[in-house]
């Protein structure tokens, strides 16, 4: 019942969002979340913020806690190293050993990019990105500053991952 009590909304004013989950690393750089889907009441991936950017978070509730699956997010848990995501570039070079990320790169959470990281430095990260039906498309070369968070590990890149056509895959 412990672990419960870590599930967390928080406010990202500028992007006029809430998001919900337990976070598992949180430092001056970057805040990692593993997502909860509130519909579906389980966990599912994780979420890498600026925590520059976060202004407010709360704790749920206990009565808000009802239903909640808890038990999907124990095989979230020890699966990123936090020691190695101590930034927004460290932690993006660990969410590429998950393959597919979804990178938001505008104010509105339905303008992302979804793709496989094929280098990063500090200023800049090339992706191989995939289109909506699973086929390897172009390369995209954007730099940190611009991307404004971005998630990994869900069902949404996993089911990708698995239709994209890997003769084509990245070289």
């Amino acid at each position: 019942m412990e672990e419960i009590k870590k599930i967390i909304d928080i406010n990202l004013p500028k992007r006029d969002l809430i998001w919900t989950g337990i976070c598992v690393e949180r430092n001056k750089n970057v805040s990692i979340l593993i997502n909860y889907d509130e519909k579906k009441k389980e966990f599912n991936g994780y979420t890498v913020f600026k925590s520059k950017e976060i202004k407010r978070y709360r704790y749920w509730g206990k009565n808000e806690c009802r239903g909640v699956k808890i038990r999907t997010s124990f095989r979230f848990m020890d699966k990123i190293k936090s020691k190695n995501s101590k930034t927004f570039y460290s932690s993006l070079k660990e969410a590429s050993q998950f393959g597919l990320i979804a990178f938001f790169v505008e104010n509105k959470t339905n303008s992302y990019f979804v793709g496989q990281l094929t280098s990063v430095n500090n200023e800049f990260a090339n992706f191989r990105l995939i289109d909506r039906k699973a086929r390897w498309a172009r390369y995209k070369k954007i730099k940190l500053k611009n991307i404004n968070f971005f998630s990994f590990g869900t069902v949404y890149e996993r089911t990708l991952f698995k239709k994209v056509d890997r003769k084509r895959g990245i070289k």
